[in-house]
């Protein structure tokens, strides 16, 4: 299985270890975590603008130690990006996550992990990825 971060998740890592320990059993379980550049842009960004530098590093080092791959093709994400914002429009969805969304498609991501209730509510994300809380990766983890 294939897991995408999304930058919620990353950040809620830092605060709350019951999911950085979720997050270290999927890669216990060989799971391949996953994010992309425009979400390592994201908490750049947020970092550097709201003087949170103490929980960038303390990110990285979540990433350095879950192993994750990045994404970062530049050649059609242009186009997956444009067709993801078409089928899902939803003014709910913060633009940063329609980038992320075409990500998690481009790089074949079974689960799109978020705590965005917009997105995990959304059907028409499910064209592209399975939105899964936190939560629901536990109760899928257990299966």
């Amino acid at each position: 299985m294939r897991i995408f971060l999304d930058s919620c998740i990353l950040f809620d890592a830092v605060e709350d270890r019951r999911l950085e320990r979720l997050l270290h059993r999927c890669k216990n379980m060989r799971l391949e975590l996953q994010t992309s550049i425009s979400v390592l842009g994201e908490i750049f960004a947020i970092c550097l603008q709201q003087h949170r530098r103490k929980e960038l590093y303390e990110i990285i080092e979540i990433c350095e130690a879950l192993d994750i791959q990045y994404g970062h093709s530049w050649y059609d994400i242009d186009e997956i990006y444009r067709t993801v914002l078409d089928k899902v429009s939803d003014f709910r969805i913060h633009p940063n996550d329609y980038a992320h969304l075409g990500h998690a498609y481009y790089m074949e991501a079974d689960v799109f992990l978020t705590t965005d209730k917009p997105i995990l509510e959304n059907r028409m994300v499910r064209e592209f990825t399975r939105p899964l809380s936190p939560d629901g990766l536990r109760v899928e983890l257990e299966k």
